[in-house]
C-alpha cells in the first residue's frame, strides 16, 4: 500500500475504514501515511474531507463524502433486499449460480 499524505487519500484507497475505536482508527489511517498528529487527523474530519458513519454493519466507519451515497444504496436494506432477490432468481433460473 502506498503511502498517503492525507487522510481522505487513506480512506479513498480502501473503501472504507472501520472506525468503532476513534482514536484506534485515526492511529491506523496514521500508519498508512508518510507523516501527520492529531491535530492534523482531527482537521481532515472538522472540514468534512472524512464522514464517520454506520454504513457497513452496526459499527462505525469512515468513509469519502463522494462515495456515501453509493455505499448508502448498496447497503440499505433495500439494496440489500434487490441484491438478494436477483440472487435468488438467478439461483432458480440457473442452477449452478450460487
Amino acid at each position: 500500500m502506498p503511502r498517503f499524505s492525507q487522510a481522505n487519500q487513506v480512506v479513498g484507497w480502501l473503501g472504507a475504514v472501520q472506525s468503532q475505536d476513534y482514536a484506534g482508527a485515526k492511529w491506523s489511517l496514521a500508519q498508512s501515511m508518510r507523516s501527520t498528529g492529531d491535530a492534523a487527523l482531527e482537521d481532515e474530519f472538522a472540514r468534512g474531507a472524512i464522514l464517520r458513519t454506520h454504513m457497513l454493519r452496526p459499527t462505525w466507519h469512515f468513509v469519502l463524502p463522494e462515495d456515501i451515497r453509493w455505499m448508502q444504496a448498496l447497503t440499505s436494506p433495500a439494496g440489500t433486499g434487490a441484491r438478494l432477490s436477483r440472487a435468488a432468481t438467478a439461483r432458480h433460473t440457473h442452477p449452478k449460480v450460487g
